[in-house]
């Protein structure tokens, strides 16, 4: 799988960076975590990831789908794609207004969407989408929406990779169900298997990103400053042991808290009868 964007004339106008980036666009894995600090490039990775696939002869078969949690929040992505787009397909036109997407010259289709609620799903019960991302996923409401869609994810043509990626970094309302469902059933880059079906999740870092330690060192030290001792662990850190949301989320942690018991020799006391 390539990792590199070339404009009309044949130049790389985007290049995967080592490490988190070209493992996520290599990945063979259908259904992808994409989750870290903050100021990783989750989002522009995934974008790439569809992009990737355009002009490749599919045609109208191939439509994405990225969904944030409110529609406000798809202006970010909205903007990043805005500006690679028109580099890689100088051809292809953005629609806006209530049908905000993407048409490519050749028939592919990249959707901007928001979804809140399982409810939301009837807007594409039957529609086909091989690729379909969700940033921010720890901001849905639970995974119901997100596992509904799966239906969604298919293609009458052969040949379409498909795609569920979804990005976030620790920390929201659905912390707990991402962690359960990604994070805690095994390391990263290990394949899960489950009632679930088959997923990856892959650790981004900021440290990767050569860029924001170039372009914008005041992002940086702007996370490094944060007080918030929940806020470091999610957002800089990169930290899903934290307690996010409850009573006790700013004095509880997983590293003092919680005993590892098969590190800890166990001496049983008792007496005889």
């Amino acid at each position: 799988m390539p990792t590199t964007l070339y404009n009309p004339e044949g130049e790389p106008v985007w290049e995967a960076q080592y490490g988190s980036q070209e493992l996520a666009l290599t990945c063979p894995v259908k259904e992808v975590l994409l989750e870290g600090n903050r100021g990783s490039a989750k989002s522009d990775t995934a974008i790439v990831d569809y992009l990737l696939g355009v002009n490749k002869g599919y045609g109208s078969a191939y439509r994405g789908l990225i969904f944030r949690n409110e529609y406000k929040e798809l202006g970010d992505l909205i903007t990043k794609a805005n500006d690679l787009i028109p580099l890689v397909f100088p051809s292809a036109r953005f629609i806006k207004g209530g049908d905000l997407k993407w048409i490519f010259a050749t028939g592919e289709e990249l959707w901007f969407r928001y979804a809140k609620t399982q409810a939301n799903y009837k807007t594409y019960h039957g529609q086909s989408f091989p690729w379909i991302f969700y940033d921010e996923l720890t901001n849905f409401p639970d995974l119901k929406f997100y596992d509904d869609m799966k239906s969604c994810n298919r293609s009458k043509v052969a040949g379409i990779r498909k795609r569920i990626l979804s990005a976030t970094n620790p920390h929201g309302v659905s912390h707990t169900l991402v962690k359960q469902r990604f994070i805690d059933p095994a390391p990263p880059m290990t394949l899960i298997k489950d009632k679930h079906g088959e997923r990856m999740r892959i650790h981004f870092s900021f440290t990767e990103n050569k860029f924001i330690f170039k372009n914008d060192t005041d992002y940086i030290n702007t996370l490094l400053n944060i007080q918030d001792p929940v806020m470091f662990q999610a957002w800089v850190m990169g930290n899903w042991d934290i307690p996010s949301g409850g009573i006790f989320q700013h004095i509880w942690f997983y590293d003092k808290h919680v005993i590892d018991l098969t590190k800890v020799n166990i001496c049983l006391l008792y007496t005889s009868p």
